[in-house]
C-alpha cells in the first residue's frame, strides 16, 4: 500500500521514529517539518510543485528600469511582455549597460535580471519607452503541512522524502552526535536522488511531447 502523509501522520511519524514525545519536542514538531519542507525545496528547487501555478502581471512604467517581483516569489521562470516576445535573463552589470532614462537607448523591454538588493526587484533593460504590462512565470514556496493545510504534494508524492528530511531536523534538535545522523542522512540522500532521477525522466516526457 503506498504511503503518504497528513500532517497529523507525519507528526505521530516523527515521534514514533524518534521515540520522543516529550514536550519540548513535540511542541516544536511544527518548525521541524517546515525545517524539512525548506531543505527540500533548496536541494530540489524547479521541482513542478515549486512552479507557481498561474502567471503574475506587474506594471513597468515609462522609462522604467524596474519592476517589483511577486512577494511569493524565489526565483523567476520567465518574464515576458503581455501577449508578446519573452525577454531574455542576463545578469545585472549586463542590464545597467542597457538601462538609460534618456536617448536613444529606450525601447521595448529585452533583458531582466535580479537585483542585488536581496531579490525584491527585477531590472529591465533598455530603459522602457512606454508603459508596458509584464508577465511573470516563477518557482514559489507553496504552503507546507501544517495543522490547518492537512496535504501536500510532497506529502503525498515524497512521503520517504519528507520523513528522512524531518528526522534529520529532529535529530539536529535533540543534538545528536554526527554519527548518530549519519544513517538517516543517507537515507534521505538516496531517497532525494531518486526524487530528482524522477523529475529527470518526467522532464525529458514532457519534451518528448512537446516536440523539443
Amino acid at each position: 500500500m503506498a504511503i503518504s502523509w497528513t500532517y497529523t501522520t507525519l507528526t505521530q511519524a516523527i515521534q514514533d521514529w524518534t521515540e520522543n514525545d516529550a514536550s519540548e519536542f513535540t511542541t516544536n514538531i511544527a518548525n521541524i517539518i517546515g525545517l524539512a519542507e525548506l531543505r527540500i525545496e533548496k536541494e530540489v528547487p524547479k521541482l513542478p510543485v515549486f512552479r507557481k501555478p498561474t502567471a503574475s502581471t506587474i506594471t513597468l512604467s515609462s522609462l522604467g528600469t524596474t519592476v517589483t517581483a511577486p512577494s511569493d516569489i524565489v526565483t523567476p521562470r520567465w518574464l515576458r511582455i503581455q501577449n508578446g516576445a519573452y525577454l531574455l535573463q542576463k545578469d545585472e552589470s549586463f542590464i545597467r549597460a542597457y538601462q538609460s532614462t534618456t536617448g536613444t537607448n529606450n525601447g521595448s523591454p529585452r533583458f531582466y535580471a535580479w537585483s542585488e538588493d536581496g531579490e525584491t526587484n527585477l531590472l529591465i533593460g533598455p530603459a522602457a519607452d512606454a508603459i508596458y504590462t509584464l508577465e511573470i512565470g516563477y518557482y514559489y514556496r507553496p504552503t507546507g503541512l501544517t495543522s490547518s493545510n492537512a496535504t501536500t504534494w510532497l506529502g503525498t508524492n515524497a512521503p520517504d522524502v519528507i520523513l528522512y528530511a524531518c528526522l534529520l531536523e529532529s535529530m539536529a534538535f535533540m543534538k545528536q552526535e554526527a554519527q548518530g545522523m549519519q544513517a538517516w542522512q543517507g537515507m534521505y540522500d538516496r531517497a532525494l536522488m531518486t526524487l530528482k532521477d524522477e523529475e529527470v525522466k518526467r522532464r525529458h516526457i514532457d519534451e518528448y511531447r512537446a516536440g523539443l
